[in-house]
């Protein structure tokens, strides 16, 4: 971009429309600056006509609070451009050049205006200029996710996707093989392009990532990195904590059962094997049988061993931080990815394993919590580009 010196870069030498970009920060520029800036904008918020600046139906549109509008603020970047080539790319452009608003009149009555677009960045809005006026040659085929994002941002502010729309593939091209992995700002970004360009493969593969892996959702991701666009977050978010709250409901369902009065261990009598007298036979010996049968009745030893099921199972999952269980506020710090590596770590007991000195008395305890956050995660997918935009609501 050009210095403040030499503020006026010219894309359309005809140009009736001068858009101001990067405001400088007061006092961040000099005498000399200020001199400059101050024989190119007009400061008045209204002029002689008596109609409001497009800036602030701008501002209205996207949201921005009217205290950090300030019209005597300075632009280290004017480009010159064509209001018709403006207005025919972008309704949001038309509506502030066609409207009744201060630059309306100064373009009729004077032939040439300025609109102030403090919150776009230059370089993004730059590109997207020179996309709109035709000047290809100046437009980079390969985009970094930074500035590709930036670029969405402001072709879904100015609703000007069919102006870019030959140029998405050859700019999203470049992130085919290696995007985003889980770098959860890449990931944000990438939504957002996706979203914008219309990319569902792409849309759907992020989101499930988010609702997979992600601890925070898309909700803070995109506002922590002040990514704000009109996807359907609490949509995203709310598939991503129902996946949480079913796989801790695994283990919440597994400890009730086990506290509940009806008796889990499947042991009824002493297993076949353990009648024969052949020491080679796979199992527990005679003696392990005559400890089960003699020390305790079969009702008894049940009992027993849900007690060491139970007792062990909260054990182990406090040592992992999943008991007492995780509520509902506590999910925004959670991932469903970190829950189910933790519950396929659980470690059980069973008191048949301790009577019997045998392991293969598990029932099958480990294998049911594997199980079940197993089929949960098969569950997982992304979000259907298509249908997401044609369901009611944005948020």
């Amino acid at each position: 971009m050009a210095a403040p010196s030499d503020s006026l870069v010219t894309v359309d030498p005809d140009g009736d429309l001068v858009l101001l970009l990067s405001p400088i920060p007061f006092g961040s520029f000099t005498s000399d600056e200020s001199s400059i800036f101050e024989t190119q904008i007009d400061p008045p918020a209204t002029s002689i006509f008596g109609t409001p600046p497009a800036t602030l139906f701008i501002a209205k549109t996207i949201g921005i609070p009217d205290e950090k509008l300030n019209s005597t603020q300075l632009y280290r970047y004017h480009l010159l451009v064509s209001a018709k080539h403006m207005s025919l790319a972008s309704p949001v452009f038309k509506a502030v050049l066609a409207g009744g608003f201060r630059e309306t009149v100064e373009l009729r009555e004077k032939g040439r205006t300025e609109v102030a677009l403090p919150d776009d960045d230059a370089d993004a809005m730059t590109i997207l200029i020179d996309v709109i006026h035709g000047r290809f040659k100046l437009v980079s085929k390969t985009l970094n996710l930074g500035t590709l994002t930036r670029m969405s941002i402001l072709v879904d502010k100015y609703q000007c996707h069919e102006s870019v729309d030959f140029l998405r593939n050859v700019w999203t091209a470049n992130f085919q093989t290696h995007r985003w992995s889980r770098n959860w700002y890449n990931t944000a970004c990438w939504i957002c392009v996706a979203w914008v360009f219309e990319l569902d493969a792409e849309f759907k593969e992020a989101t499930e990532s988010v609702i997979r892996d992600s601890n925070t959702g898309i909700a803070v991701m995109l506002k922590r990195h002040k990514l704000d666009l009109p996807i359907k977050k609490l949509s995203v978010d709310e598939m991503r904590l129902n996946t949480i709250n079913q796989a801790i409901q695994i283990l919440s369902d597994m400890i009730s059962n086990y506290q509940g009065s009806t008796l889990m261990c499947p042991t009824t009598s002493a297993p076949a094997s353990m009648s024969q007298s052949d020491s080679t036979t796979i199992g527990p010996s005679l003696s392990h049988v005559a400890r089960f049968s003699d020390s305790v009745s079969i009702a008894s030893h049940r009992q027993d061993c849900d007690s060491m099921v139970l007792g062990s199972l909260i054990k182990s999952a406090t040592s992992k931080g999943q008991f007492p269980l995780p509520q509902a506020p506590l999910y925004n710090s959670l991932s469903f990815y970190t829950i189910k590596s933790k519950l396929e770590a659980l470690g059980v007991m069973t008191g048949c394993n301790m009577v019997l000195q045998d392991t293969s008395y598990h029932h099958d305890i480990r294998r049911q919590l594997r199980l079940g956050v197993t089929i949960i995660d098969a569950d997982i997918s992304g979000l259907n580009l298509a249908d997401f935009k044609k369901a009611p609501g944005s948020t």
